[in-house]
């Protein structure tokens, strides 16, 4: 970053390990992202930009500067909207449609990804339940609950846990599963919760 004038100052290269070939790139930016599954690099500066790395083309994409924080499989992201998050649905890293918003004030520090569609996050502002972990389903809208640290999960989604010092490993179903008000997580009008969600039906949109 140029410092005075809080731009983008820099270069990106790609370099190709194997022959030692490299290409620069046209654009700048202050933050990037490489896709695991396309060729493409997104480029944050004044807007997000996304590099074909075959065509050599920046397109404009529709995504908002507060995109973060990418689900592993890309079906998923994240945006820190200050006060709150929102868990959004990527499509083709082009734009995206918000699902849900997760109120800030209800956790403590910025949620992960664990998987491709898992969110991890925690809270010990609720005096009510002290402090546990929350693992929140992007697919089904649910909201499950933790006494003990979760760490990691995989593409089946078998989780695991730090209790007592030692790693054990926990199925998502193993979790209690809590309404979303826990967390003040909020659904995106036209959005429609699982059939299975202890949200009460009428909270449903």
């Amino acid at each position: 970053m140029d410092r005075e004038r809080n731009t983008p100052n820099g270069e990106i290269w790609i370099l190709d390990a194997a022959s030692g070939r490299k290409e620069k790139i046209t654009e700048t930016g202050y933050e990037l992202y490489w896709s695991h599954y396309r060729d493409v690099i997104l480029i944050w500066s004044d807007a997000v930009y996304s590099w074909d790395v075959v065509m050599r083309k920046r397109s404009l994409t529709h995504l908002p500067i507060s995109t973060r924080e990418f689900s592993s499989t890309e079906e998923f992201c994240m945006n820190d909207c200050g006060s709150s998050f929102e868990v959004c649905r990527l499509r083709d890293l082009m734009t995206e449609d918000t699902l849900t918003t997760i109120q800030g004030e209800q956790i403590n520090g910025i949620p992960i990804w664990l998987n491709g569609h898992l969110l991890r996050t925690y809270s010990h502002r609720d005096k009510a339940y002290g402090r546990r972990w929350f693992v929140y389903d992007a697919r089904k809208f649910h909201l499950f609950e933790s006494k003990e640290r979760i760490i990691a999960a995989d593409d089946e989604d078998s989780l695991l846990a730090v209790k007592d010092g030692k790693i054990d490993r926990k199925r998502l179903d193993e979790l209690t599963q809590v309404p979303l008000d826990r967390l003040k997580i909020e659904l995106a009008p036209g959005v429609r919760s699982d059939a299975n969600s202890p949200n009460d039906a009428g909270d449903k949109k």
